[in-house]
């Protein structure tokens, strides 16, 4: 992979608090324009909540559709579409400096995980509702709030005459919450993309908006757990009997007592990794029949340094112990194949200082060091050796994945400044901008 590294740029060992935030009055004005786009970042991050996009039943194409839109009337060009399924397409906005310099990727994906059920939502999934300074719905913090903000950033920067030199790709991308092949692995692999840094704009804080700047992510590791038993009519089960579904029963209960990950874990991802044994499960045939067969899925999300046969192996010692206990448990392990590394980063990688500076000027708090406790694309670029942050963006990981989804509208505008002045810092600086920054054309106007 080419990289376009410019030695004008912040030295790599170069730390937040050893470089000064921007001051100049073009640097003020970006956060200025975007302090005064408020309602215009809400209205947008309402639009896209609005349009459901869970996965795996709807595709992208309408949110995709209402993001090319988006981007023409902010005046960042037509963008551009690559994908290798039609209803899973990704969308690109790139901006090309005059003076050649590292490519940067600022991702957020379109798709978001099912609603469940609709009576646990206290305002619908859908459309979204502005009240109380907030924004509701399913993916109003994972992460179609991230999305407008995103979008309001590149239009600031491009105004500003931004960048000044190298490239600034945001990236919309498709099927990360469903199989995860089809979005940014597509676009770095099929060459689509050409990043030398970058950063996940996912919701990162953990007690507080931006709290966190994580120098790492778990990984996933999918698997499922199949119990088998005879199958009976229900009249004529006994007591104490072990059913496909008692033994699933059991192990659910009592695994995560008994598997050990080993320890302890260095920094950052000093809290180890997690087991959820059941995510999911599935078992019956008909009222008044006991299955034979009864399954659950289940994850680990796992640690840098940790492989998939050290996670088997782990389970399985763990399988074994309850065996111990109770020989007669026919329960089986079957990795499921769904599998994303963990990622890591240097703390004085170049887009984590400009991401600390931009921050401390933007909200006068410094974020601090930490791990993102879930799972990010950013494994895409870490595992080539490309320094990506996993996740930098509004909302709090607790609200995502859950029912009344929500994000400060407040954190939207603070997330497009903290962005614009990070990526102003990194392919700037501003005074030095040329008074126009092009777009790459779409692929039909080359």
């Amino acid at each position: 992979m080419a990289h376009h590294e410019d030695p004008a740029l912040p030295r790599e060992g170069a730390r937040a608090e050893d470089t000064a935030p921007p001051t100049d009055a073009a640097t003020r004005a970006l956060v200025q324009r975007l302090g005064g786009a408020t309602d215009a970042i809400t209205s947008l991050a309402a639009r896209l909540v609005s349009i459901p996009s869970h996965a795996p039943i709807h595709d992208e194409r309408p949110v995709a559709a209402a993001i090319l839109e988006a981007g023409r009337a902010l005046g960042l060009g037509r963008g551009r579409t690559e994908g290798a399924v039609a209803e899973h397409p990704n969308v690109l906005f790139e901006l090309d400096g005059a003076e050649r310099g590292p490519e940067v990727l600022i991702a957020g994906h379109m798709d978001t995980k099912p609603p469940g059920d609709d009576a646990a939502w206290q305002r619908p999934p859908y459309p979204a509702m502005i009240e109380g300074g907030r924004v509701y719905g399913l993916g109003a913090a994972d992460m179609k709030g991230a999305l407008a903000a995103m979008l309001h950033a590149a239009a600031a920067l491009r105004a500003a005459g931004l960048p000044a030199r190298g490239r600034l790709t945001f990236a919309f991308t498709a099927d990360e919450e469903a199989d995860g092949r089809l979005g940014l692995p597509l676009l770095v692999e099929g060459g689509f993309v050409r990043p030398d840094m970058g950063f996940i704009c996912e919701p990162s804080g953990l007690a507080e908006p931006f709290d966190t700047i994580p120098l790492g992510s778990r990984g996933f590791f999918g698997f499922r757990l199949v119990a088998s038993g005879p199958r009976l009519h229900s009249g004529l089960t006994q007591r104490g009997s072990m059913t496909a579904i008692g033994a699933l029963a059991h192990v659910i209960d009592r695994l995560p007592d008994v598997v050990d990950f080993g320890g302890p874990f260095a920094a950052p991802f000093e809290a180890g990794p997690t087991l959820n044994v059941a995510t999911s499960l599935e078992a019956g045939v008909a009222p008044g029949v006991v299955p034979h067969r009864a399954e659950a899925r289940g994850d680990v999300r796992i640690i840098a340094g940790q492989k998939p046969a050290d996670v088997i192996d782990a389970l399985e010692r763990g399988l074994a112990r309850l065996r111990q206990d109770e020989p007669r448990l026919d329960v089986s392990l079957v990795p499921d194949g769904d599998e994303w590394p963990a990622s890591t980063l240097d703390p004085d990688a170049r887009v984590v200082v400009a991401l600390v500076r931009a921050t401390k000027a933007v909200t006068g708090v410094t974020p601090r060091p930490g791990c993102f406790p879930a799972s990010s694309e950013a494994h895409v670029l870490t595992s080539r050796g490309i320094p990506c942050v996993p996740a930098f963006g509004p909302g709090l990981l607790s609200g995502a994945h859950v029912p009344n989804e929500s994000v400060s509208i407040t954190e939207l505008t603070t997330a497009a400044a903290i962005y614009a002045l990070a990526l102003a810092s990194l392919l700037g600086p501003v005074s030095a901008a040329s008074s126009t920054a092009t777009a790459r054309p779409a692929a039909a106007d080359r």
